[in-house]
């Protein structure tokens, strides 16, 4: 609790930062202070499911903050398939060739080159 009120007691206001609030640079804390926040929003139909995440991370220990997008993409059907035992090389390549022209699609709004 104490090292929760110190970064408490540490902060800055300033309006010229994201949040409002700063830390002086190299001051020591007496633990690693990070704060994150993400959203997630989830595409997904029958073989496959696209998870797109913004992140937005700060760490107080250095003031140093950063964003970024997480993309995870599962392929289902796919996934499910290589499973299976005496699986055809060339219904997997088809397979992957149809998700990709799938998310090619609908990303990009442009032909999937072949």
């Amino acid at each position: 609790m104490q090292s929760i009120r110190d970064v408490i007691s540490l902060a800055i206001l300033d309006s010229n930062v994201k949040g409002g609030l700063r830390w002086p640079l190299g001051k020591a804390f007496s633990g690693a202070y990070i704060s994150f926040s993400t959203i997630t929003t989830t595409y997904e139909n029958p073989s496959v499911k696209l998870k797109l995440r913004h992140a937005n991370r700060f760490d107080f220990t250095t003031s140093a903050g950063e964003t970024g997008w997480e993309v995870r993409l599962f392929l289902q059907m796919l996934i499910s398939k290589l499973q299976e035992e005496n699986v055809e090389v060339g219904l997997i390549s088809d397979m992957l060739q149809e998700n990709m022209k799938l998310i090619w699609d609908d990303l990009c709004c442009e032909p999937f080159p072949t």
